[in-house]
């Protein structure tokens, strides 16, 4: 009975070390994800200032 509940310990101790591990790196892609969120949204920014440029440039060419 002694070996097996070493083995349930055991195991037990297995499960809560890879589920830590998980955490960290699910953190670590809430991160990354963040951080391409924001690079996204400055991208679009980037994208909307320069489509006013071109139009505004377009529209003097037309004149």
């Amino acid at each position: 009975m002694s070996s097996e509940k070493e083995r349930v310990q055991k195991r037990d101790s297995e499960i809560e070390e890879t589920i830590g591990i998980l955490e960290t790196e699910m953190e670590g892609l809430i991160d990354e994800i963040n951080e391409l969120r924001k690079q996204r949204n400055t991208l679009i920014k980037v994208n909307a200032f320069l489509r006013d440029e071109l139009k505004e440039i377009l529209d003097r060419l037309s004149f």
